[in-house]
Order: structure tokens, then sequence, then C-alpha cells
């Protein structure tokens, strides 16, 4: 438990910028506050991050079959504006990686050179330039994963070893309780 702890607060003091907010619980001890505040940021972070890549990813998904639709000068419009909503998010915070950034920056140049082509527009090409360029953006959504994969198994892990310190000292409360009423059923002050 002491190396869990240690690992704990070695893996967040890296992460701590700011320093947690004024109020705290009275239940936490002072000694915890500080790293469970600086992990809560960063597992909230992570989950942002997750979330926006996947968002991003489907964004690039539906752009793929928006090109695809019969009418291509609607599914040009449609295909550039998922692009736009993927653009959006990745600038919200947390940042989206550069790469993610550069390539969608990509996509919105060749969906725009498709839109300005018109009906001429090769939209087979447009969809592999697409998939193509959405590769780094999936390896950054695949990676965060992977570390939300590993960090839930940490937090399982930790609330199984929190629950049995629980059962430990509410083992001992009991046992210390029933102590102190056979003390007194024995005349003890």
């Amino acid at each position: 438990m002491r190396k869990l702890i240690a690992v704990l607060l070695f893996a967040t003091a890296a992460f701590a910028q700011e320093p947690p907010p004024q109020e705290r619980s009275e239940r936490v001890p002072p000694e915890l506050a500080s790293v469970m505040f600086n992990y809560q940021r960063r597992m909230e972070t992570l989950a942002k991050a997750v979330s926006r890549d996947a968002f991003i990813v489907g964004r690039m998904a539906q752009a793929t079959s928006d090109l695809q639709d019969f009418q291509k000068l609607s599914g040009l419009e449609k295909a550039l504006d998922r692009v736009k909503e993927a653009q959006l998010r990745a600038r919200e915070n947390p940042r989206a990686s550069g790469q993610t950034m550069t390539a969608l920056g990509r996509i919105e140049d060749a969906v725009r050179r498709g839109r300005e082509a018109g009906t001429a527009a090769d939209a087979n090409a447009l969809i592999e330039t697409i998939l193509r360029e959405s590769h780094d953006i999936q390896r950054d959504l695949f990676h965060g994963v992977q570390i939300a994969r590993r960090e839930r198994e940490t937090l399982s892990d930790l609330q199984k070893k929190l629950m049995d310190l629980n059962l430990a000292l509410e083992t001992s409360m009991a046992e210390a309780l029933g102590s102190t009423m056979e003390f007194l059923q024995a005349g003890g002050r």
C-alpha cells in the first residue's frame, strides 16, 4: 500500500501546476488533499482528451460517409462542415496534439479543393485522403484509451485496497466498542 501511495504521489507531483483550491474537505487528510486534487484533475483531462479524439474520429468517419452522397456538392459541403466541427473541438481545452491539428488542416484543404472543383471532384480520392490523414488522430485516440484503461485498473485496485482498509477500521472499531461494553458491564467506569 505504501508503494502504491508513493507511486501515486510521485506521478501526480509531475502534473501539479496549480495549488489545490482553498476549500478542502475536512474529511480528506491534508497530506492527501493536494495529491487527490492533482490526480483528479489529471484524470478529468485524460477523459476529456479521449472524448475529444473520439469525437474527431467520429466526425471524420461521418465526412467520408457524406462524400458518398449521390448529391456530390451537398456531400462536399456536409464533409467540410464535419471537418470544421472537428477543428473547433480540437481547439477546446485540452487542445488536441499538433499532429491532429495538422491532419485536420490537411483534410480541410483537400475538402475545400474538392468543393472548388464541384462535380468534378474525386470523392474516392477525398475519402482516401481523410482516411490517411486520420491515422495520427486515431493513434492519439488509441493511446489515450490505453492510458485510460491502465488508470482505470489502478483505480480499481486502489478502490479494493481502500475498501479493505475501511473494513479493517470498521472491525477494529467494533472490537473496541465490544471491549468497552464488556468493561462497563464488569463494573468499570
